[in-house]
């Protein structure tokens, strides 16, 4: 499965002090809680895990929907936003770890 950063990823994953390791750790990881949300009132497909150091973090993931565009032809997801988990998220999200 391809990915193809969006600058805006790449901005807030930096801001963060995400590396792209870090993001492709979540989005290998067999440990992860995929969930459907929107991001710029688009629907996404939201991936929550951890990173290899333990990092709780959401990765905003949307289908690449244009095949004509070159520099993703073969990109299956567009990654639309990172950030840290809130609270609240992180709450939900351990206890789901916590049941797996």
């Amino acid at each position: 499965m391809g990915y193809y950063w969006t600058q805006k990823a790449r901005t807030m994953a930096a801001a963060l002090g995400l590396t792209p390791a870090d993001v492709t750790d979540v989005l290998y990881s067999a440990a992860k809680l995929i969930m459907p949300g929107t991001d710029a009132g688009k629907p996404v497909l939201l991936l929550w895990g951890r990173t290899s150091a333990g990092r709780p973090v959401i990765i905003a993931l949307r289908p690449d929907d244009d095949d004509e565009d070159e520099d993703t032809a073969i990109v299956d997801y567009l990654i639309r936003s990172v950030y840290d988990m809130r609270a609240y998220e992180l709450g939900i999200f351990t206890e789901w770890e916590n049941n797996q």
